[in-house]
């Protein structure tokens, strides 16, 4: 789970993507894609993207931003939504970035685009456990954003793939110490590298502190998160990747009451679209357990009951037999 919310993180790192000396009227652009991105309008950002890639074909980053939305919106339905579109998309992208470097030369620029590319390439087939896949392209892009910054130290905004590659590689070998004890890699380095970048660079920022949020949830320093999480809010109160963050911040310091609510608002919001069915039962079986663990045992329990008369629930063997184990614990308590 946690390596799945990192690489999460990563991809949302991607919808930051907004400068490196562009031409103003392309920056606010892709300003206007990256707020919708944040906050899960997708439409939206594929009608921008869209416009943007038609009105300058020789630039790659709203081909780029394309390929983001797609990945961001998979990651938000939590299923992959059209593989092929995502696909054909990176391949877009990855042409266009290549072609950029034949007239303009490789730069920090292009050496970080590309770098975009391949992770949001490896994170596609990391949600889909295809690991072999993932892990080529994902070292290969790492690289390439090691490369941006030996072009241009300057460049701090490769900073938040570096640190969170640290942070990556460091979780995996204290989970699987007997396979990876080779595997280097500093928590503490990753951090480090994540805190400056969120404090220093103009494109990653947002990416990095929601990072740190979930980092911090997971390091046992829920504190920390409180005043990136506020941040966060103000800036993008509609958010669902934002509220998601809020409410594991508030499981982890066990104020169920509200983590039940900001998990009732998730719902409500995935129940409105399309392709939300999955995750609004989901966060509603996570309103009935913060119900519980609250001791509003009755509440629960009427939770539990009508979550179980939802028809789509059928589809998830798991989350139906997990919502009935519930609703016995519940039932009758006060």
């Amino acid at each position: 789970m946690r390596i799945k919310l990192i690489f999460k993180m990563i991809l949302i790192s991607f919808t930051a993507v907004t400068g490196f000396s562009l031409p103003p009227h392309t920056i606010a652009y892709s300003e206007s894609i990256t707020s919708s991105i944040i906050n899960c309008e997708f439409d939206e950002a594929f009608r921008m993207s869209d416009s943007l890639i038609n009105e300058y074909p020789g630039d790659p980053l709203p081909l780029l931003l394309k390929l983001v939305t797609i990945g961001m919106r998979d990651v938000d339905f939590e299923k992959t939504i059209d593989s092929a579109g995502f696909l054909k998309a990176y391949n877009d992208a990855m042409t266009a970035v290549k072609a950029y470097e034949q007239q303009h030369g490789i730069s920090s620029y292009s050496r970080t685009l590309e770098g975009f590319c391949k992770v949001t390439h490896s994170s596609f087939y990391l949600r889909s456990k295809s690991y072999v896949a993932a892990l080529q392209n994902g070292l290969d892009g790492i690289r390439l954003l090691k490369d941006a910054k030996e072009l241009d130290p300057s460049n701090t905004e490769v900073n938040f793939f570096l640190g969170m590659y640290d942070f990556a590689k460091a979780e995996l070998r204290s989970r699987l110490w007997w396979v990876l004890f080779w595997y280097p890699g500093d928590k503490k380095e990753g951090i480090k590298l994540l805190n400056e970048c969120s404090k220093t660079a103009k494109l990653t920022s947002t990416a990095a502190l929601l990072s740190l949020s979930d980092i911090y949830v997971q390091e046992g320093k829920p504190e920390r998160s409180a005043s990136i999480i506020e941040h966060l809010e103000k800036e993008y109160p509609e958010s669902r990747f934002v509220l998601w963050a809020k409410a594991k911040y508030l499981e982890k310091i066990k104020n169920y009451t509200d983590a039940a609510i900001v998990y009732e608002r998730l719902s409500l919001s995935y129940a409105s679209c399309t392709e939300g069915m999955h995750n609004a039962l989901v966060t509603r079986n996570r309103v009935a357990h913060m119900l519980k663990a609250s001791g509003q045992h009755n509440e629960a329990a009427k939770v539990c009951r009508l979550l179980l008369e939802e028809q789509a629930i059928n589809n998830n063997r798991e989350l139906k037999k997990d919502t009935e184990r519930l609703l016995g614990r519940s039932h009758g308590k006060n």
